[in-house]
């Protein structure tokens, strides 16, 4: 039965996945990583300083300091408990981290980041997911994706909470959205448009499903 269930191919209907080649230009190692998760916030809930812990200017040894000065509050947390998991099936780790073998650790998070086969291997092999539903809520109504991984969710929250060309916190609005497809917007007719416009690109890009999360920015309450 355990054999049969670990064959069975997985489709994964949330996650917010960056791409393979932005995480290989990136910094990554057991820090950055934590703090790329939720698991970093059990830290700073716990009295972690972030900077101390994440800012990437901090070398290894003050990290792992900090690190290990929190971990006691952190390690029975359920977010902590899959990066645990997480750390003993990929890099090997067995025992929870420790003065022994973090640098281990961190020097395979590191090696790992840059191999070129890793981001496939982990999703693919190790995971047996067949498709992502990704939502890039940090950029909106992007579809250059690896299509044999993810299916690119709509996200609307940019289109609803910023119809008069303010910029979301990272940076985007419906207009640069608009201008990036050579769309002009003149009147509420032109925005329509561009919403029925978006919503096809999508259905053709076999997008499975519109999210609109506003409820994080404001309330529900309309008028």
């Amino acid at each position: 039965l355990k054999s049969f269930i670990d064959n069975i191919w997985l489709v994964d209907t949330h996650e917010h996945i960056r791409d393979a080649e932005s995480v290989e230009r990136k910094n990554v190692n057991l820090f950055e990583l934590i703090g790329a998760s939720y698991t970093g916030g059990d830290f700073l809930t716990a009295g972690a300083n972030e900077q101390d812990l994440f800012g990437i200017n901090g070398c290894y040894e003050k990290r792992w300091k900090v690190f290990k000065e929190f971990l006691p509050f952190v390690k029975t947390t359920s977010y902590y408990r899959y990066a645990s998991e997480c750390f003993s099936d990929l890099f090997g780790v067995k025992n929870e981290i420790n003065d022994k073998n973090w640098k281990d650790l961190n020097k395979e998070i590191i090696r790992h980041a840059t191999d070129e086969n890793w981001y496939r291997f982990v999703l693919k092999d190790k995971c047996r997911i067949e498709n992502i539903f990704l939502d890039q809520y940090w950029n909106t109504g992007n579809l250059n994706i690896d299509k044999d991984l993810f299916l690119p969710v709509l996200r609307m929250d940019m289109f609803v909470l910023y119809p008069l060309g303010e910029k979301d916190e990272h940076d985007r609005s419906p207009y640069i959205f608009a201008k990036e497809y050579d769309r002009k917007i003149s009147n509420f007719d032109d925005y329509l448009n561009l919403l029925d416009y978006t919503v096809i690109l999508h259905k053709r890009s076999k997008s499975p499903c519109i999210k609109i999360a506003i409820a994080y920015k404001r309330s529900l309450f309309f008028n």
